[in-house]
């Protein structure tokens, strides 16, 4: 049985890779997030400042020691998924999130809001991956000029046993 949703809150079917395929536990553990659904409005509101940049022209670099990696909207487009790949999911959103669903869809010209949502969660997850490597991100203008961006992704500190402590030794 369905149940009524507080006002501003909208329930939202998609379709999204597995649960272990788009990383819902890995994603819910690094950034404590509380469900599926914050990670989805995490993602979103991450993925609507690359695609935001992108139209703008702005490139978003990481940089991992000498490693230096480029993150386009391009990349993380879906590549032909088949249905029988995905799980249908209900996420609920806020409905400023869905306007932002919409207007990141139109933006990307996206077949539908799972096509977004997939994208989305890829970059997160991706983001989220680089940022437990102490990777630093930069936003390249189109000028050139380059600025240091902190991502603002709340990673888990990596358990230290007391032997290996600093303050232990």
């Amino acid at each position: 049985m369905r149940q009524a949703l507080p006002t501003g809150l909208v329930r939202v079917n998609l379709y999204v890779p597995k649960r272990r395929e788009a990383g819902f536990d890995f994603l819910r553990l690094e950034t404590e997030a509380s469900s599926d659904s914050e990670v989805t409005r995490q993602a979103l509101r991450y993925f609507e400042q690359l695609v935001q940049d992108d139209l703008t022209g702005i490139k978003l670099k990481v940089v991992i020691g000498t490693e230096v990696e480029w993150l386009t909207v391009a990349r993380f487009r879906d590549d032909d998924e088949r249905l029988d790949e995905l799980d249908r999911r209900s996420i609920i959103l806020h409905e400023k999130s869905m306007k932002r669903l919409n207007g990141i869809r139109a933006a990307m010209d996206a077949k539908d809001i799972s096509a977004v949502v997939r994208c989305a969660l890829r970059y997160y997850k991706h983001i989220v991956n680089l940022s437990t490597k102490d990777a630093r991100f930069f936003a390249q203008l189109p000028s050139g000029e380059e600025y240091h961006v902190r991502m603002g992704i709340r990673t888990q500190i990596p358990s230290v046993r007391l032997g290996d402590s600093p303050v232990a030794r």
